[in-house]
């Protein structure tokens, strides 16, 4: 991540301040541990460009949540793993899709049932007409008459 700037090594420093009301910051220091950079948008970079996932509890684990993994039993372990994988954000999008897609096909059937029932209307329609036109031709042959 750009070489020419931090040389072969970054170093991501985080202060904390013990009062915990004023808010600390990142520093971003090179191979010298000189400070480069102090730019939320650098380390965003820094981030993206080394695919790191800062919110992925599989790449980084505070202490509470290593406390609780290594304690956890199988059916908790594979949770964690599904949240780490992002697998139960899939799982969860893709049963949304599925009750959108139910949802669509519901639609789609009483719309065909109302089209079915327009067209019945139409044929019903279509068959007082040609009985219209049938009496109107009667009634014309006998006005010629």
């Amino acid at each position: 991540f750009r070489p020419a700037e931090y040389g072969r090594k970054v170093t991501v420093e985080r202060t904390f301040f013990s009062s915990g009301g004023q808010k600390g910051g990142y520093r971003l220091l090179n191979e010298d541990f000189r400070c480069v950079s102090r730019s939320a948008k650098d380390l965003e970079e820094l981030l993206d460009v080394l695919n790191v996932q800062v919110d992925n509890a599989l790449c980084l684990m505070d202490q509470e949540t290593s406390k609780s993994f290594l304690t956890s039993g199988p059916a908790d372990q594979y949770g964690f793993f599904l949240r780490g994988t992002e697998l139960a954000r899939v799982q969860a999008s893709l049963q949304a899709s599925q009750h959108r897609l139910d949802s669509m096909r519901q639609r789609v059937d009483r719309e065909k049932d109302k089209l079915r029932a327009l067209a019945a209307a139409r044929d019903e329609a279509e068959g007082e007409l040609r009985a219209l036109q049938s009496v109107q031709q009667l009634d014309e042959a006998v006005s010629r008459a």
